[in-house]
């Protein structure tokens, strides 16, 4: 990532989109744990406050999160 630039939530979903195709070593990953995970990491950053969102809210966004990592 460039560190000139703040980092987005569109920019760092590309950032693990690159980094998962470059080295990804056939260990297999809950899919959902790290939808959890990368949502946990988006929240502690401040890229995106899921906190605030009600539970049909959050799911609605580890849909999209899931969605843009594997499209």
């Amino acid at each position: 990532m460039d560190s000139d630039h703040p980092i987005t939530l569109h920019l760092y979903i590309s950032y693990i989109k690159k980094l998962s195709a470059k080295y990804h070593d056939n260990v297999p990953l809950d899919p959902e744990l790290l939808l959890l995970f990368l949502s946990e990491i988006i929240n502690h950053f401040g890229l995106f406050d899921t906190k605030s969102l009600s539970e049909e809210k959050q799911q609605e966004f580890i849909q999209h999160l899931k969605h843009d990592l594997y499209k």
